[in-house]
């Protein structure tokens, strides 16, 4: 997991996230995938009001 991410690959992210999710007990916030570029460039602009290109 953490070669790929140092490679910039975040392809398997959610899978990523909720293995830790897991481990820790979670309970609250299991991933169900990954955004869209164009859904990750809305969520950019309207958490940190900026524009994104």
């Amino acid at each position: 997991m953490l070669e790929r991410w140092e490679e910039g690959d975040f392809s398997q992210a959610d899978d990523d996230h909720n293995a830790i999710w897991r481990l820790q007990g979670g309970t609250k916030g299991y991933a169900e995938g990954l955004l869209t570029e164009e859904e990750e460039k809305q969520y950019i602009e309207n958490t940190f009001d900026v524009i994104t290109e």
